[in-house]
């Protein structure tokens, strides 16, 4: 895996990003995923209780950056929160004691 200074020297053409991105209408989502050159991390975009729409996308930071320039509500986690968040989940069976209730995240064998 690169090193942060790595990562820093690395063009923003080149940097995977993931993001949330929101549209008030299911005709701007079909639009904007059209016309991007991302693609859909998990499930297909779905609807929001305030008739919006949420798709989760994958995309360079330079195709992501398009996308809030073009107006679009977006939160995007740059690949050091994805790897910092992914470190916090525990890689214990918090099934193995038959008598506790699990929780958090984990495995199980």
């Amino acid at each position: 895996m690169p090193d942060e200074e790595d990562a820093e020297n690395t063009p923003r053409d080149v940097v995977v990003c993931q993001a949330r991105v929101v549209t008030d209408t299911a005709e701007e989502m079909d639009a904007l995923l059209d016309h991007g050159s991302f693609e859909l991390a998990g499930r297909g975009p779905r609807p929001l209780r305030d008739g919006g729409f949420v798709a989760e996308i994958i995309g360079t930071e330079d195709e992501l950056e398009g996308i809030v320039a073009a107006g679009y509500r977006i939160e995007i986690r740059r690949p050091e929160e994805i790897r910092d968040a992914a470190e916090m989940v525990s890689r214990t069976n918090r099934y193995a004691d038959p008598g506790a209730i699990p929780t958090g995240l984990g495995e199980k064998e």
